[in-house]
């Protein structure tokens, strides 16, 4: 074999590895991991059920200023999406010690969304979203994340992200992440 040959035959295994890599880099994220979550009324929730529509999911603490002073504006982001088949979750990290805070929290705000209790630190990190809240991830239809926003969600971060699938996922699609100041 010719040194010429011989690279050819080695570009040809590369760029059939990169192909074989990069496929697997598009491909679809893995599935929701299987965390459990409860209603108030002590009933299990798990993010697949949101499967079938768009949804936004916001994880939050009574604790976090941040959460509390979003809570209005998710409310509304929720009412005016209600129409359009577009669920709105609002997951609690409140340790057990101060759930108790939570209907007070609720109350207070006018928050109307369905509340869960439940994720911990590690439902951040697994849906990679760090470890701060708020945190807010929007899933499709088919319950996979199309974005993540890390911190305080602006409506700008929450309407890109729901117009688009909304929208049949046409024209430039919004970033996977957005990170937001505290």
């Amino acid at each position: 074999m010719t040194l010429s040959r011989s690279f050819s035959a080695s570009r040809v295994l590369l760029c059939s590895a990169l192909l074989s890599c990069g496929a697997a880099s598009f491909a679809a994220e893995p599935e929701l991991p299987k965390f459990q979550f409860h209603s108030a009324a002590g009933v299990t929730h798990t993010l697949t059920e949101l499967r079938g529509h768009p949804a936004v999911v916001n994880f939050w603490a009574t604790w976090c200023g941040p959460c509390r002073e979003e809570m209005p504006r998710l409310q509304k982001l929720a009412d005016s999406y209600a129409e359009k088949g577009v669920s709105f979750v609002a997951i609690s990290l409140d340790a057990p010690d101060t759930q108790p805070k939570i209907p007070k929290v609720i109350q207070q705000r006018n928050f109307r969304i369905p509340v869960w209790t439940g994720a911990t630190d590690a439902t951040l990190t697994d849906l990679k979203l760090g470890v701060l809240v708020p945190a807010t991830v929007v899933l499709d239809s088919n319950g996979e994340i199309i974005g993540r926003i890390e911190g305080e969600a602006s409506d700008k971060d929450i309407r890109s992200r729901v117009d688009w699938l909304l929208n049949g996922q046409t024209g430039k699609p919004p970033k996977p992440v957005q990170k937001n100041d505290w």
